[in-house]
């Protein structure tokens, strides 16, 4: 997943930066050049990259055990084994790729989800839907809109 962070972002830096950094281009001398000259490019592209959050409300049963007569009879059987609801969570990153608010995340975050929304880096949270395109593995992109 860092990997292909760090390819979006390089790809939006290159696309941002493309020609006005034409002119500044020069090999990194040491190590920390190399490290530092990546600095403006992150400092451009950084606010690009978000945080998705995606909740869906799933059915569990109250207790697998009350399914068992040793159980039943020590714990009761009047007990309500009914099937209750919870909420399920899942948290990404992800990189807006387009000005109407595209945002490209892995599959498996936003997959079945009621509800998602993206936190930006200036603390903003946008309520978006989610589009997953995908196979079935869970393997493939989505894209959420806010």
């Amino acid at each position: 997943m860092r990997f292909g962070i760090a390819v979006a972002v390089g790809l939006a830096g290159a696309l941002l930066c493309g020609p006005a950094m034409a002119a500044e281009r020069t090999v990194p001398q040491s190590e920390a050049a190399l490290r530092y000259s990546f600095s403006p490019i992150v400092k451009r592209v950084s606010p690009a990259v978000v945080n998705v959050y995606a909740s869906r409300v799933v059915q569990q049963r109250a207790s697998p055990f009350m399914d068992d007569p040793f159980f039943r009879r020590f714990f009761g059987g009047e007990m309500n084994n009914a099937p209750r609801k919870r909420v399920q969570q899942s948290l990404g990153s992800g990189v807006i790729v387009d000005a109407s608010g595209i945002v490209v995340t892995n599959y498996h975050v936003i997959a079945n989800a009621d509800e998602v929304k993206v936190a930006l880096s200036d603390k903003r949270e946008l309520r978006g839907r989610g589009r997953p395109e995908g196979r079935a593995d869970g393997s493939g992109g989505a894209a959420a809109q806010g």
